[in-house]
């Protein structure tokens, strides 16, 4: 019975059989009425069919280790070309790095370099005003020597001459032989507040003296220069120097520009009331007509100009109700449209 049943225990580990649906199963009813022969096909089906099984897993196992050698060349490649990019965007990041660092030093060594340049020019501009103040400086000591040297031929060349001609009148000077010399007369702008006009006389009789000396043309607008000083000098200076305006080329010229900004016209009177000292100050108007003539040389305003600006000046000095509109006035030289406008004042403040 033991024997029986180990024997029918072994039969029931037997491999499942395939029933008509494909499927593998042990039914001991048809193990027991089935016969041996038909049992040993199936067993050999079975182990056949197992065997294709075998080999379409194999082919399939085959089929997937090809796919995933495959893919594994693939990623090794993908991985290769990354790195190979990754090596190369390293290396242009290194090179990026090392330009910025170069021009950022050649930035630097610019800065410097500009830093030195503006230092450089600052010593350079200092160095050119120490000249200029020197230049300045020999000019004037220059034309002190030429006054000097001009006053020294004059007082040579006045024993040949008997007459001069001042302000269009002969003069009287003294005779050949005589060791008499015409005085320079005090320099304009000095504190000894000159009038203009006497000054303008002895410069002139200065002048007539010494015609006919060498280079009298020359040396005589010198000598008028070195005859000013501090702001009248300053007045005639910046005159010569412009650049817009017609040039001044001999003393007569000289002194009719200055006569023009300070020989203040006076109304004449036999009223004793309006008799007024030698020495008072020069009266508003005229010392603001001075400001102006200052200005439109220092602003190089063109002359045929000079007469609308110093009205609308003037109006800024003493106001539009006193001046009036500048159509009212006549067109003309720059002093006489001044005496309009001076008139115009005398008779709306009295």
């Amino acid at each position: 019975m033991s024997s029986s049943r180990a024997s029918h225990d072994k039969r029931s580990r037997v491999v499942k059989l395939r029933n008509y649906n494909g499927s593998y199963k042990v039914d001991l009813d048809s193990w027991r009425s089935n016969s041996m022969d038909t049992l040993f096909d199936d067993v050999y089906a079975q182990q056949e069919a197992y065997k294709d099984e075998l080999d379409w897993l194999e082919e399939d196992v085959e089929a997937a280790k090809k796919r995933r050698s495959k893919l594994e060349t693939e990623y090794k490649s993908r991985i290769v070309d990354l790195e190979a990019k990754l090596a190369k965007q390293e290396t242009k990041a290194k090179t990026s790095s090392t330009r910025v660092l170069e021009l950022e030093a050649k930035l630097a060594a610019q800065e410097q370099q500009l830093n030195t340049s503006e230092s450089r020019v600052s010593e350079l501009e200092t160095t050119l005003r120490k000249h200029e103040i020197k230049l300045h400086a020999a000019k004037a000591q220059i034309s002190e020597v030429e006054a000097r040297a001009m006053s020294h031929q004059c007082s040579n060349s006045q024993n040949d001459t008997s007459t001069v001609k001042v302000d269009g009148k002969h003069r009287s000077t003294p005779a050949s032989g005589s060791t008499f010399t015409v005085p320079d007369p005090p320099r304009l702008g000095d504190k000894a507040q000159l009038r203009f006009l006497n000054w303008k006389y002895l410069l002139q009789r200065k002048l007539a003296a010494c015609e006919g000396t060498p280079d009298a043309t020359t040396s005589s607008l010198d000598y008028v220069i070195s005859q000013t000083s501090g702001e009248d000098q300053e007045q005639l200076v910046a005159r010569l120097r412009s650049v817009v305006l017609k040039p001044i080329t001999n003393a007569n010229e000289a002194i009719k520009f200055l006569d023009l900004l300070y020989n203040d016209p006076e109304l004449e009177t036999r009223n004793p009331l309006d008799f007024k000292p030698p020495d008072q100050p020069r009266d508003a108007y005229w010392a603001a007509f001075s400001d102006f003539g200052w200005n439109a040389v220092k602003y190089k305003i063109p002359e045929d100009e000079w007469g609308s600006k110093l009205h609308e000046y003037m109006q800024v000095q003493f106001g539009d109700d006193i001046i009036g509109d500048f159509g009212t006035y006549s067109a003309g030289p720059l002093k006489e449209v001044a005496k309009e406008i001076y008139l115009n004042v005398l008779r709306r403040t009295e």
